[in-house]
């Protein structure tokens, strides 16, 4: 862990990944998944993936959402943002697969066909590189706030979680209670 866009952020070195298992997360159904990242090389990288989804950045700059689906790979792409923390978002709804960068809509692409898995046996998620990958996607990254919802995302719902650059977090904190500053300050003299 190392600092990030709003607290710890997890930096993942070419090669390294982090795996989540699989066993109760399956992407059949429309989903949503929204993440920061600070890309930090112009290579190839592996942002996030399992049988049924990706999200990679190759060298021709651009970034990649994919789906598996009964046709094979399909996908999604727009220019990345090298270098600098940028909001990501990957959407489906039953028949359309949308790429949002920094809350606006950049990419879609229509399916003919339903979700399916390229392989069974390996239903987990990876941050990062999966083990089994066979050419050179390691990823140098920096992943913030990860989050995936069961369902697909409105473009304002998107757009709210970018916050204009300050994530759904808002800018300013919000505090109650009594204030921490004194109402009548006593007399000072020096």
């Amino acid at each position: 862990r190392v600092p990030g866009k709003f607290s710890q952020s997890l930096k993942l070195a070419p090669g390294a990944s982090v795996v989540i298992s699989g066993n109760d997360l399956s992407f059949n159904q429309s989903f949503s998944f929204s993440l920061w990242a600070k890309i930090l090389d112009d290579a190839e990288g592996t942002i996030l993936s399992n049988g049924q989804l990706r999200l990679e950045y190759r060298d021709d700059l651009k970034l990649y959402g994919s789906i598996y689906t009964e046709n094979g790979w399909e996908e999604v792409s727009s220019f990345a943002k090298q270098g600098k923390w940028t909001h990501y978002a990957l959407s489906l709804t039953n028949s359309q697969l949308m790429m949002f960068i920094n809350g606006n809509q950049v990419s879609s692409s229509n399916l003919t066909t339903s979700m399916s898995w390229e392989d069974l046996d390996d239903r987990d998620l990876y941050l990062g590189s999966p083990e089994a990958i066979n050419w050179s996607m390691g990823g140098n990254v920096l992943l913030d706030e990860l989050r995936i919802y069961d369902r697909a995302l409105s473009e304002s719902e998107i757009s709210s979680l970018y916050g204009y650059g300050s994530g759904d977090l808002g800018i300013r904190p919000q505090i109650y209670g009594d204030s921490p500053f004194s109402i009548s300050p006593p007399p000072q003299s020096i």
